[in-house]
């Protein structure tokens, strides 16, 4: 109501059409309402940070790739889940892109999992102005990953083999390639010899104290993980060697070595008869998944022809240096 210039009141209406602004909230929720549902049903993880680089944002994808329940992970920095964003080179470029440098980044770096494993995955990093967040996925490459250094241990280990390369650097450089795909794996390769003792045949990774106190133990049932699965033939799992049965009287010095689990597959020969076994040793109590079961189970592989090709080397060149002693 207002006021004429009689000073009389007089009311007045106004009359707006919002048909059309209701249309464009209408198509917006929808969109909205598309977008929410893509992002929630993506394969890929979707994150968004803040301007300190911690988790704003995650997509249910988040949860399958990592294992992390999304309301343990908003808050944390993106840093805790990839370390290797702390690497200088990396916070290097991270700095680029803020700085408006890089456009965006596209790098593969590992994902540390809720179980502890780590995950190879593709990570997509852009910024968002004017808040310098920023947002990105990642996307999981973890099998290909594998696969590709699966195929290139096999092809360097009959270079090696080829070469006549010691048997002892063969399954050195076989723990090492399968360590590389699961930094949080301590490897070790025993061997079975024909007295049922197994002997230290590659532990980079492990202290020498340590791999003294198993040289030459009995392969013999419930004699820890690896005397075990040699004398089975099968699989064996300590998740927490304090408690095991089969490490009473190894604990301490796996303790002592910062062991405190350790799982052990057997390799095999052509007829099935044990050569020696894998160890894996873990920092803190933790057992294999099936895909940790089936990625040594094709590192075993290897070790297997590696020792069966230099066991029938050495009798080819035993019987070839009788021969020449007969001439």
């Amino acid at each position: 109501m207002l006021r004429n210039s009689l000073d009389q009141l007089e009311l007045y209406c106004v009359d707006i059409d919002l048909t059309e602004q209701k249309k464009i909230d209408s198509e917006l929720q929808v969109s909205e309402t598309r977008y929410r549902s893509l992002v929630e049903h993506l394969g890929d993880a979707i994150f968004i940070t803040d301007a300190d680089d911690k988790l704003s944002f995650l997509n249910p994808a988040w949860e399958q790739i990592s294992g992390y329940p999304i309301h343990e992970s908003l808050g944390s920095p993106l840093q805790r889940f990839m370390p290797e964003l702390g690497q200088a080179t990396l916070r290097q470029r991270l700095e680029e892109l803020r700085s408006g440098k890089l456009g965006s980044l596209r790098l593969e770096c590992q994902l540390l999992t809720h179980s502890g494993q780590a995950r190879r995955v593709e990570l997509q990093l852009n910024l968002s102005l004017p808040e310098h967040s920023l947002h990105g996925s990642l996307h999981d490459v973890h099998e290909r990953h594998q696969a590709q250094h699966l195929q290139q241990a096999r092809n360097a280990v009959l270079d090696e083999l080829l070469g006549r390369h010691p048997l002892r650097s063969i399954l050195s450089g076989i723990t090492r390639r399968l360590e590389s795909l699961q930094p949080q794996m301590r490897v070790s390769i025993m061997l079975l010899d024909a007295h049922q003792r197994l002997h230290v045949g590659a532990a980079p990774s492990l202290p020498e104290t340590y791999c003294q106190a198993i040289e030459g133990i009995t392969a013999a049932l419930e004699v820890g993980s690896c005397g075990h699965a040699a004398a089975s033939g099968e699989l064996v799992i300590a998740e927490d060697l304090s408690r095991h049965p089969y490490w009473r009287d190894y604990h301490s010095v796996a303790q002592a070595a910062g062991l405190q689990a350790c799982w052990s597959l057997p390799f095999k020969d052509d007829s099935g008869q044990v050569l020696g076994t894998f160890g894996i040793y873990y920092p803190q109590p933790s057992r294999p998944s099936a895909a940790d079961i089936a990625l040594v189970t094709e590192f075993t592989r290897l070790a297997g022809l590696a020792v069966q090709f230099n066991t029938n080397w050495a009798e080819v060149s035993q019987s070839d240096q009788r021969c020449a002693s007969h001439d």
